[in-house]
């Protein structure tokens, strides 16, 4: 994710989006960060141009789990105003539902009601990617989880031997 808050003081994502435009070159980004529509102008010059895609990341709708899994993100209903704002200006965008964390954001009723929302807001993709404990990720997960939802150890412990769910 390019816009990190320090992103709001260096702008360096704004100049590096400015330099593709420029040259013609197509480009995609992941973000979780509302400040995307900072730059609406030189996304919707790629759009119209060379091309440029946005995906939201978007792990559940539930304003207060989103509030515990991801404290320091736009809530994700901002997020979706963000998107909807990308696409009328004809910006592709696209909603990656991700992590999906078994048990805690892994319903099909949560599953469809991001989708059902993205496309609300004019996404046009949607993709998806489970949960990952890779590195220091796993010891603060598993933190998580004792404080959260320690029913779940057990699952987890089987389920991820390694940095990858088992099949």
């Amino acid at each position: 994710d390019p816009y990190q808050p320090v992103e709001g003081r260096y702008r360096l994502t704004r100049s590096i989006l400015s330099l593709l435009l420029a040259f013609g070159t197509p480009c995609s980004v992941v973000t979780k960060n509302t400040m995307i529509c900072r730059d609406l102008e030189i996304l919707a010059g790629l759009a119209a141009g060379p091309g440029c895609a946005v995906y939201f990341s978007i792990t559940t709708l539930d304003e207060e789990l989103a509030r515990l899994l991801e404290p320091d993100t736009p809530p994700p209903a901002k997020r979706l105003a963000a998107m909807e704002i990308l696409a009328g200006r004809g910006v592709d965008v696209g909603v990656l539902i991700a992590p999906i964390i078994p048990g805690v954001t892994d319903s099909e009723e949560n599953l469809r009601t991001i989708v059902r929302q993205a496309a609300a807001h004019g996404a046009r993709h949607v993709s998806g990617a489970p949960l990952r404990l890779q590195g220091s990720v796993r010891s603060v997960f598993v933190e998580f989880l004792s404080e959260q939802r320690p029913d779940l150890i057990p699952l987890y412990e089987w389920l991820y031997p390694g940095a990858h769910a088992r099949i």
